[in-house]
């Protein structure tokens, strides 16, 4: 599998800061939906979610004072990523997991209701 990294520069606090795309899955199912992000070589320290007003904010931003590297081919980078949750989701029922390099969010969804109309 082949991946495309697209840097964005966004200003912030008067300097240029370079984020990363991360690539995503978007999945679901009858009862699920899930997001799939590619972030390998990030651990748990370096991932914060947020979802507020039915929006699903995931951004990460390395601690590179830990950095040690005398040659670098590669580095981690900040990165942000929104997504809007349709309101057929249990926003309380999110839950996150990172393991093998891959963030994964899942929510359940709500079961649609069907309303009979009495005579």
């Amino acid at each position: 599998m082949m991946t495309t990294t697209i840097k964005h520069c966004k200003p912030q606090n008067g300097k240029r800061v370079q984020h990363s795309y991360v690539p995503t899955n978007v999945y679901e199912t009858k009862s699920e939906l899930s997001f799939d992000f590619l972030v390998p070589g990030y651990n748990k320290n370096d991932i914060e979610i947020e979802l507020e007003s039915g929006l699903l904010h995931v951004s990460a931003k390395p601690d590179s004072s830990i950095d040690k590297t005398n040659r670098r081919t590669y580095q981690k980078e900040a990165f942000s990523r929104k997504f809007k949750i349709p309101s057929r989701v249990k926003t309380e029922s999110i839950s996150a997991n990172l393991e093998n390099g891959v963030l994964s969010i899942r929510f359940e969804k709500i079961e649609p209701r069907r309303i009979f109309v009495n005579q």
